[in-house]
């Protein structure tokens, strides 16, 4: 197997992690010694070495791979280097834990460059531009993967998207996260606009491809990486080649998941995305559980019941609840209520829109 990663590209991905492990050297290089130049305590680089060592299983053979036996950076690039382009070793990844706790996540490369090469023969892109986490499993593969194949690859900070201008050309893929789009104005020169974490609102969307953006969202997950994709002009995902469809399962090679979401198939290959079996929804790019949502908003006084349900304007989806209040609770002193419990909980939990009244809001329950 030729090399997969090439130290250029997998350097932005040891800093990243360098910066996740130890949060006070943000943006310092990851170079020189360990405790001499980067100031590094002993369980610093305890932690730094199980990072690396599970994300380029390193521990699954040679002794040299140890990197604790090191002190200068350029022995561990060394040794992460070599791991990483090891066809017989994995790459892992953490999942999110938005819908339970992060777990550590195994991947072949085999299976990675599958998805790899795909995309390159799919995109026939000459460059791209990356504004998302390399570490994340869309990250590594549209950033480094793909990256490493192509004539150039630019990795930016998130909130660098003013930057897109001047330096993407129209052969270039643009790598990007949910809730970033909507800072997009044109001129907006490139071939093919990818979003990276959750697929982008059809408001936003739409916005975009008046502007003569054409993007595509991607369906997956840490666990089972790429598995479909969307054009922003379509309503249906569509399958990855190396994925079908069994019952309500999906199978690639030995590989088979139970999918989280209501989907409804138009035929073997195609689907629409209903809704999650957990009744778990996209606010912003966080998954958001509804019930969760209800169980906190019924915690202001005076509340008989309370219903939520996500709806679409300009900036993506949102929340609109309607509050049953008891007998005899005033609306305008419950309304001031609300507005001041508002103030205490998480942003996703919201809602931006309400109404208030004494009877119950059937309409939700058709």
């Amino acid at each position: 197997m030729a090399e997969i990663l090439d130290l250029e590209r997998l350097e932005v991905l040891i800093n990243e992690v360098f910066w996740k492990c130890i949060p006070r050297q943000q943006h310092i290089p990851f170079k020189g010694d360990l405790v001499l130049d980067l100031g590094l305590d002993s369980l610093e680089i305890l932690d730094l070495a199980a990072e690396f060592h599970f994300r380029f299983d390193m521990l699954s053979g040679d002794k040299d791979a140890y990197l604790l036996q090191y002190k200068h950076t350029k022995d561990w690039l060394t040794q992460i280097h070599k791991a990483a382009n090891d066809p017989n070793k994995r790459f892992g990844f953490f999942s999110s834990g938005t819908s339970g706790t992060p777990k550590e996540v195994w991947h072949s490369k085999n299976t990675l460059i599958e998805e790899r090469d795909f995309w390159l023969t799919y995109t026939q892109a000459e460059g791209l531009l990356c504004l998302v986490p390399v570490r994340h499993i869309y990250g590594f593969i549209w950033g480094l993967l793909l990256g490493s194949k192509l004539k150039q690859a630019k990795f930016l900070n998130q909130n660098e998207w003013h930057k897109i201008r001047e330096t993407a050309t129209d052969k270039d893929l643009i790598i990007g996260h949910p809730t970033a789009w909507q800072y997009i104005s044109p001129p907006f020169p490139h071939l093919l606009a990818v979003s990276s974490t959750a697929p982008i609102e059809k408001a936003l969307t739409d916005r975009l491809r008046h502007q003569n953006i054409k993007g595509m969202n991607i369906y997956g997950s840490t666990e089972t990486a790429g598995i479909a994709y969307q054009k922003w002009k379509n309503n249906h995902f569509e399958l990855l080649p190396y994925w079908k469809k069994d019952g309500d399962k999906i199978v690639r090679h030995s590989q088979i998941h139970t999918i989280p979401d209501h989907l409804s198939w138009t035929n073997q290959r195609e689907f629409r995305v209903i809704g999650r079996k957990d009744k778990m929804i996209q606010i912003g790019g966080e998954n958001v559980s509804i019930a969760q949502v209800q169980k906190r908003l019924k915690e202001v006084p005076g509340i008989r019941e309370v219903w939520v349900k996500p709806y679409e304007d300009h900036w993506g989806t949102r929340l609109y609840s309607y509050f049953q209040l008891e007998q005899g609770i005033l609306q305008k002193e419950f309304e001031e209520q609300l507005q001041s419990y508002l103030k205490t909980i998480p942003s996703v939990f919201k809602p931006r829109k309400w109404d208030v009244g004494y009877s119950s809001f059937s309409k939700f329950d058709k």
